[in-house]
């Protein structure tokens, strides 16, 4: 299987997207899944979401992508269980 092609974004595509990163790196391994990730800021992503298969971005920003059904809208970007049972929710990965 090839790689799931991840993006995650922020609002000013700085530190938080970075950190958001980390997290959802953590969270592939432990689910096993490969994943090539990149991070930005929220306006690129709006205009490069239809090159990745998953986009993860704070909630108040799913409804901004189109199209908005590949993308996961997180309460609190640094919950890595969160994260993990939205991915799940999806089958993306494995318990």
């Amino acid at each position: 299987m090839s790689k799931l092609r991840v993006l995650v974004a922020c609002g000013a595509g700085m530190g938080s997207s970075q950190m958001l990163k980390m997290q959802a790196d953590k969270v592939f391994k432990e689910l096993k899944v490969e994943v090539s990730m990149d991070h930005c800021a929220i306006d690129e992503a709006r205009s490069s979401a239809k090159n990745y298969d998953l986009l993860i971005v704070n909630e108040r920003f799913v409804e901004t992508i189109k199209p908005n059904d590949h993308v996961i809208g997180l309460k609190n970007i640094l919950d890595k269980k969160e994260l993990k049972a939205k991915l799940l929710e999806r089958g993306i990965g494995a318990e």
